[in-house]
């Protein structure tokens, strides 16, 4: 059974997202992801991500944090490919994604964009990104 990361601060959304993961059937766990006042993430710190080292995906909030403020979303994704670039990236398009992300994520076939989740295609999403991961390792 594969397991996924959900990363989302808002924990309704989080626990919607994860209920949704575990009816189809994958493990989950769940991260509120960095927060204020300092941003905290390990992953900005060069360290691993504990959560991301012990499952095969995520499905990412970049909107975190203010991209204005703090624009540590695409850094962390960023960070989070180059430590686990076997890992895919489910990247919850919430109308606001940096150009950078966005380059990134033409480049790399582990980073996968979805707007306006549902049940179906969330995981529809994360299923091709874990495809996606496996093709380019063969």
């Amino acid at each position: 059974m594969e397991t996924i990361v959900v990363v989302q601060r808002d924990p309704s959304v989080r626990e919607r997202y994860a209920g949704w993961l575990r009816a189809a059937g994958y493990e989950v766990m769940t991260c509120g992801g960095p927060t204020e006042p300092d941003f905290f993430c390990p992953v900005l710190k060069h360290c691993g991500c504990m959560e991301s080292e012990n499952t095969d995906a995520m499905v990412y909030d970049p909107c975190l944090v203010s991209q204005e403020d703090h624009p540590a979303s695409e850094r962390i994704i960023y960070r989070l490919r180059e430590f686990y670039p076997e890992k895919p990236i489910v990247v919850i398009d919430c109308g606001g994604i940096a150009p950078q992300l966005s380059r990134l994520a033409e480049e790399d076939p582990g980073i996968v964009f979805l707007s306006d989740p549902s049940p179906a295609s969330l995981v529809e999403h994360l299923r091709t990104a874990l495809r996606a991961v496996e093709a380019a390792a063969s």
